[in-house]
C-alpha cells in the first residue's frame, strides 16, 4: 500500500470427497469406477457427485464470491471450485472459510473431505494454485497488463511471448529467486513433497511442478504466465498451506524482484518430465526442494523470510522441524 499497490489473488482449491465402503476404506462418493489415467472433466463422475457439488455451488453463489466453474478434477473423487479473485487478505479469509464449509457440506451427505496434499500414491495431488497480480491502489488497474504499468514497457513480452508488463516479469524473477524458501510455506507438510513428483506410481504424468522455472503453459514448472490472463500462477502451493503466510512471503519476493529489476531468465516451455535430470541441471535449472527438510533449510537461510515474518520465522521453523522429525523417523508396520 505504501507503494500505491494492491496484491490481488485467486486460488484454485482441489480436494477429494470420499465415503467409507463396507470394509471401512475411504473411496470416491461416485458409483462409476473410472478406467483410465486421468479422470478430469468426466461427465459420469461429475453428475454422480451432484449431491455434494450442487449445495457447495449454491453456498458460493449466495456468498457472492463470483463462482464461475467447478469440475471433476484429475483424481478419482477429486474436485475443484474456481471463483473470482480479490485482494490477497480477503482471498486468504475466503480460502480458510471455504475449507470449513466444504467439510460441513461433505458431512451433511455422509462423506468426508481430505485436503491432504497427496492422499493416494497412485492418484493426483491436491493443489491450491495461486494466481497473483498487482493493481494500482487508486484505479484498480492490473499493472501486470501491458500498457497499465507506469512505464508502459513491454520489452520482456516481445522477447518471451506471454502478454505481461515488465513489472510482471520482474515479479516472476523475484519469486524464482526465493523459490525454495517460499516452498516451505506453500508446501508445509511432510506429505506435500510426496506430491511434487513427475509421475511416481501414477498411470500418467502428475502435472505437478518440479522445477524452479517459469513458462507459459508448462505444468512441470513452478510458475506460469498464462496466455489468457495477465497474472502469475504459482503451481507449487497445496491445500495444506496457510494462505496468509504464502501470500506474504510471495509478495515480499515479488516486490524485491520489482525493486531490483530482476530478470526472469528464459522460459521453460517444453515438457521437462521427458528430459533426464542431468540435462536440465546442465542448463542451470534448479529443482524444487525434494523434502520438507530441504525447504526448511532454505527458509531458515533466506534473509527475505526474516524481513517478512520477523520473529515468527523461528516459531514456524521450529514447529515444522518437529513435523519433519515426527513423520520422517516413523517406522510403519508395512516396513517391518
Amino acid at each position: 500500500a505504501a507503494q500505491g499497490l494492491r496484491f490481488n489473488l485467486g486460488i484454485e482449491p482441489e480436494f477429494y470427497i470420499l465415503k467409507r465402503d463396507e470394509t471401512g476404506r475411504l473411496v470416491p462418493i461416485t458409483r462409476t469406477r473410472f478406467q483410465g489415467p486421468n479422470a478430469c472433466y468426466d461427465l459420469n463422475l461429475s453428475t454422480e457427485s451432484n449431491a455434494f457439488l450442487e449445495p457447495l455451488a449454491a453456498c458460493l453463489q449466495e456468498l457472492g464470491w463470483g463462482l464461475y466453474s467447478f469440475d471433476q478434477e484429475c483424481g478419482r473423487g477429486q474436485h475443484e471450485f474456481d471463483f473470482g479473485y480479490t485482494d490477497a487478505l480477503t482471498m486468504a479469509d475466503r480460502f480458510t472459510f471455504l475449507r470449513f464449509m466444504i467439510r460441513k457440506i461433505a458431512h451433511g451427505i455422509g462423506a468426508e473431505v481430505t485436503y491432504m496434499p497427496k492422499p493416494f500414491h497412485d492418484d493426483f495431488r491436491n493443489g491450491a494454485h495461486f494466481n497473483m497480480s498487482l493493481a494500482d491502489l487508486k484505479t484498480g488497474r492490473n499493472l501486470f497488463q501491458i500498457g497499465n504499468a507506469p512505464r508502459k514497457s513491454d520489452r520482456y513480452a516481445k522477447r518471451y511471448g506471454p502478454p505481461l508488463s515488465d513489472l510482471g516479469y520482474h515479479f516472476i524473477a523475484g519469486v524464482l529467486k526465493h523459490a525454495e524458501a517460499i516452498c516451505a510455506v506453500a508446501c508445509p507438510s511432510y506429505n506435500s513433497y510426496q506430491g511434487l513428483i513427475s509421475r511416481g506410481q501414477l498411470a500418467d504424468f502428475s502435472w505437478a511442478p518440479i522445477l524452479v522455472a517459469w513458462g507459459d503453459n508448462n505444468r512441470s514448472a513452478m510458475l506460469r504466465a498464462p496466455m489468457n490472463r495477465q497474472c502469475v500462477e504459482n503451481r507449487t502451493v497445496d491445500m495444506s498451506c496457510n494462505p496468509y503466510l504464502v501470500a506474504a512471503l510471495t509478495l515480499g519476493a515479488g516486490l524485491e524482484g520489482i525493486a531490483q529489476k530482476l530478470e526472469p531468465g528464459d522460459p521453460v516451455n517444453q515438457d521437462i518430465y521427458q528430459i533426464p535430470r542431468r540435462e536440465y541441471r546442465a542448463r542451470g535449472i534448479r529443482t524444487l526442494p525434494p523434502t520438507l527438510l530441504h525447504a526448511l533449510e532454505a527458509f531458515d537461510a533466506d534473509p527475505l523470510v526474516a524481513d517478512t515474518f520477523g520473529s515468527f520465522r523461528d516459531i514456524y521453523f521450529n514447529h515444522k522441524m518437529k513435523v519433519w522429525e515426527l513423520d520422517f523417523y516413523e517406522v510403519s508396520q508395512e516396513h517391518r
